[in-house]
Formats: structure tokens, C-alpha cells, sequence
């Protein structure tokens, strides 16, 4: 006949084992102590098998879902076109449609994505433009694509936003040969120097060569210091007094520099104007 151990009310088998008997009487004497108000720890407190009747699991998560969205352009002036009246020689077709692209409003909301997916993305985005990853730039994003990045933006150019995801790692996206190239800065800065002509007859008093002068300190002093040859770098200024025209060499990025800067300038003269 089998013999029995009682714990409180309750009739189990005797086991075999010496071990098994004596952890039964730890938990009886556990239960023991809760009878004479004494604390004990819940046994159940941190097992994920325990069932109670009233737990309430928490909701599930929403999963976060990425987005980059390249929004149309606001009614107005197009970019690109303004560009061809400040700028010579003028932009190809290709140019102009990049130019209005990168105008456009964009929308980030991404979350432990990889540089590589979020340029990808970007480009998904806007489908009309080239894309081209040179062959240093793929091996920069090839190296870090197990490096997630976060970011959140609204209603930004998405000349920025690419300026934001690319600054970091040391690229940036350029127009290049009708396309819209991400490199390195470095091939940026030096590789593809050339030449633009920015008509500013406009924003100098007379069509001496004197008057010129204030004009060119102003693009040198703002502008990249460094990258001038009066500092030891590659780019220059000439001044063609009968054109009301500056004839610039520089890299693409300070060419848009000194553009936003001839804006700048034009912008402040129509509020001068207009006190």
C-alpha cells in the first residue's frame, strides 16, 4: 500500500527520492509561515507559467513603420527656371528636372534602417530623377549597413534631407553628367571643378571693373574661404566688366554656395527697394 505525505489539506504520493521529500517540506513550511502572518516571497512571482485568472496582458505594440515621401511642389515659381536667368551656361533638361526635384517638401520618419535601405528609399521616392552611387560611395554605404540610423524630418527640401542622411558619413549627393551622383566630399570638392558664368550686373553700382570688387570679397569671405586660390586652393574669380558678368571655377557644391549667396544679396536689395 502506498503511503501518503499531507500538506495542509492536500494528499500527494510519496516519491522516491530523498531530494523531492525534502523540497516538499521547504514549500510546506513557505506556506506554514504565511499562516502566522509571517512574509514570504510569491514562489509564482517572476514564473511566465504561472496563470492568474486576472492578469491582463499589455496591448501589442504597433510596429513602426518607415516612411520617406517625396512630396510635389507647392504652387509657385520653379526652381530650376529661376536658375537659368542667374546662371550660365544654362541647365540641360535632365538638370532642370533634378533641380525641381530636390526642391521639393519630403518627409522622413524612419527607425533602425540602414544607410544603404534609407538611400535606396530615397531613391524609390523619386522615381523620375537618375540615381548613381559611385564606387566609393558604395563602399562606404557597404560598410555600414549594419549601422541603423533614426531620423524624423517633415517638410523639408529634399536637397536637405539628403544632406542630412549623407553629411554624417562623409558623402554627398551632387548633379553630375544628368544625374544625381552621391560620392564622397572629397571627390566632390576637387574631381569636378568647372566652370560657371553669374550674371551680376545687377548688383553692382556701375560696369567698372572697381565696382566688382566689394562683390568678389563677399563670395571669398563667405564662400569656402579656403578653396580660393588667394588661400592656396583651386578656385577663381575673373571679372568680365563689359558682360556685368563674374566668371567662377569652383567644385559643385561651392557653386551652389555662391548662388545661394547672389540670392541672398538680390533679396536684400528688392527690400531696400521697397522702404
Amino acid at each position: 500500500m502506498a503511503a501518503t505525505i499531507e500538506i495542509g489539506s492536500s494528499r500527494l504520493p510519496r516519491m522516491c527520492s530523498a531530494a523531492a521529500r525534502m523540497a516538499l517540506a521547504i514549500t510546506a513550511l513557505a506556506f506554514a509561515s504565511l499562516g502566522h502572518g509571517q512574509e514570504c516571497d510569491d514562489p509564482f512571482a517572476d514564473n511566465p507559467f504561472f496563470f492568474d485568472p486576472e492578469f491582463q496582458p499589455p496591448p501589442p505594440k504597433k510596429p513602426h513603420v518607415n516612411v520617406i515621401v517625396v512630396r510635389p511642389s507647392a504652387p509657385g515659381p520653379d526652381i530650376a527656371q529661376s536658375e537659368t536667368s542667374e546662371v550660365l551656361p544654362r541647365p540641360s533638361r535632365h538638370e532642370e528636372r533634378i533641380a525641381a526635384m530636390l526642391a521639393r517638401p519630403t518627409k522622413m520618419d524612419i527607425r533602425d534602417m540602414p544607410l544603404c535601405d534609407v538611400v535606396a528609399s530615397l531613391r524609390d521616392a523619386a522615381p523620375e530623377v537618375n540615381f548613381h552611387v559611385d564606387q566609393r560611395a558604395w563602399e562606404i554605404l557597404r560598410l555600414t549597413r549594419n549601422d541603423s540610423m533614426t531620423l524624423t524630418v517633415d517638410d523639408v527640401p529634399l536637397r536637405s534631407a539628403l544632406a542630412i542622411v549623407l553629411r554624417p558619413h562623409g558623402l554627398v549627393a551632387m548633379v553630375r553628367h544628368d544625374a544625381l551622383v552621391i560620392t564622397h566630399e572629397d571627390e566632390a570638392e576637387y574631381s569636378t571643378m568647372h566652370r560657371r558664368v553669374y550674371p551680376v550686373g545687377d548688383l553692382v553700382q556701375s560696369q567698372q571693373q572697381d565696382s566688382f570688387f566689394a562683390l568678389v570679397d563677399a563670395i571669398k569671405t563667405t564662400v569656402n574661404r579656403e578653396s580660393w586660390d588667394d588661400k592656396g586652393g583651386p578656385g577663381t574669380i575673373a571679372v568680365v566688366p563689359a558682360a556685368g558678368c563674374l566668371v567662377i571655377w569652383q567644385s559643385p557644391n561651392n557653386h551652389d554656395e555662391v548662388l545661394k549667396l547672389l540670392r541672398a544679396l538680390r533679396a536684400a536689395q528688392e527690400l531696400r527697394r521697397g522702404e
